[in-house]
Order: structure tokens, then sequence, then C-alpha cells
């Protein structure tokens, strides 16, 4: 892996307790788009691999947590 992809070898299982907010990281692929005015982006964290081309909505969209996330852009 590389400092953009941040390795997690789930070697110890860590419990957390509910309501307890945690700092993940995380690697995003690295692409080279351009976005004209008014367009934005979007940023899905999930639980398994999505294909490039998956910009359908989620089965699960009703799970908006208690907690806001924060993304970090170069």
């Amino acid at each position: 892996m590389h400092a953009s992809w941040p390795f997690h070898p789930h070697g110890v299982e860590e419990k957390i307790r509910p309501g307890t907010v945690v700092k993940l990281e995380i690697g995003i692929w690295a692409m080279g788009i351009e976005y004209e005015e008014g367009e934005g982006l979007q940023v899905r964290v999930s639980g398994r691999n999505l294909a490039v081309n998956n910009f359908g909505t989620s089965e699960h969209t009703d799970n908006e947590g208690a907690h806001k996330g924060h993304v970090i852009l170069p």
C-alpha cells in the first residue's frame, strides 16, 4: 500500500462503545476529474468495495448516523 491508502491488518478486535466518535483513516482512489462550476463531489464510505461506475443510490439511505463526518482534501 502507499501513504494515501492506509493499511488496516485487522489483527486485533477493538470494541467501541455505541455513540463514541472515532477517527477512521480510509483510502480514496486518486482520480483526475475536472468539475464545472456548480457541480459537486460525493464521498461514500462503505463496508465493501464499490465499482468506479457505481453511482446509483445505496439500499441503506436511511443510515445517517448521529455525527457528521468530515473529509479533508488536499
